[in-house]
């Protein structure tokens, strides 16, 4: 399922940001939505594509994280 969820938030990476698949790849696996996706105990990957979006953008808007940089 989580799968599935991550192809869709790359495709939004890339129509947003016009980024290749590499750098979508690097922001997805390196954010700490993609930790909470794997995390089953936060069932953040139950959430729709848009909505675990929104906190990927907000991540990436406002880092915290110096590998979103």
């Amino acid at each position: 399922m989580i799968e599935f969820l991550v192809k869709e938030l790359l495709e939004m990476l890339m129509d947003e940001y016009g980024w290749d698949i590499s750098k979508a790849m690097d922001v997805l696996y390196s954010s700490e939505t993609f930790a909470k996706l794997e995390d089953e105990r936060s069932g953040l990957y139950y959430q729709g594509a848009v909505y675990v979006y929104s906190f990927l953008r907000q991540e990436i808007v406002h880092p915290t994280n110096p590998a979103m940089n």
